[in-house]
């Protein structure tokens, strides 16, 4: 387990996910103070209703890569 921190990719993809996470784990916090800052007393139905078509949206589109692969050098001299 500890041979796959040698390469350097998978060190690099760790910290990219581990600061995905702090900022989504932000972004919530800072959902919940606007919704409390906006509504009061109607607090729970708005981070509700806001924390579920979060959700929902994520869930409707599936992540795309940013790119499209293309083929390369090698593979295009196979044929």
């Amino acid at each position: 387990m500890l041979s796959l921190l040698r390469d350097r990719t998978h060190p690099h993809l760790f910290l990219a996910h581990a600061v995905a996470l702090t900022g989504r784990g932000l972004a919530a916090v800072a959902l919940a103070l606007l919704a409390y800052d906006l509504a009061g007393v109607q607090t729970s139905a708005v981070l509700g209703t806001a924390l579920a078509l979060s959700s929902s949206s994520r869930t409707a589109s599936p992540a795309r890569p940013a790119t499209s692969p293309s083929p390369s050098p090698r593979s295009a001299r196979a044929r």
